[in-house]
This record gives C-alpha cells, sequence and structure tokens, in this order.
C-alpha cells in the first residue's frame, strides 16, 4: 500500500511495478484505509494457503522413488497436453 497527497501516473507505476496492490491518497477515509488493509490480509491469506499447498505436494513429489517420479512427470505433461486440446 502507498499513499500520497497528491499522485502522478509516474509515480502511481512506481508503486504498482514495485509491488503496491493499493494506492490510496490523503487526507485518508477510516473505511477505504480499513478497506485496503482487509484486502491486503485476505491476498496474504491465500498466498500462504497456496504455498502450503505446493509445499505439501512438493514433498510428496519428492517422496516418490526416481522411476515414480518419472512417470509422474509424464502423466502430468499429458493430462496438460490432453486440457489444451479440449479447449
Amino acid at each position: 500500500m502507498s499513499w500520497r497527497r497528491k499522485a502522478t501516473f509516474q509515480l502511481t507505476v512506481l508503486a504498482m511495478k514495485a509491488g503496491a496492490v493499493e494506492f490510496l491518497l490523503k487526507p485518508l477515509a477510516d473505511h477505504a484505509l480499513l478497506g485496503a488493509i482487509d484486502h491486503a490480509i485476505a491476498r496474504s491469506n491465500a498466498a500462504l494457503s497456496r504455498e502450503a499447498e505446493v509445499s505439501g505436494l512438493r514433498s510428496r513429489y519428492e517422496s516418490l522413488t526416481g522411476r515414480e517420479q518419472q512417470v509422474m512427470t509424464r502423466v502430468v505433461a499429458a493430462h496438460l497436453n490432453n486440457r489444451s486440446v479440449r479447449r
């Protein structure tokens, strides 16, 4: 989040490139700030959830034997190819 008294287009672009997802102008309304905070928390929770899921999948994949990993890689590749053909 970033907040300024005055926003220029260039400043907004720089903030977004730096990772800002909200750009608030002063004076801040309480509901706008709280909404931005709620949005940031929701995005963070979603990212943490995805990271936990990927970590679990990676752990399960690493527990496979070398041959099982080879088979899994081919199965996933075939599944992705089938999905793209169906579209």
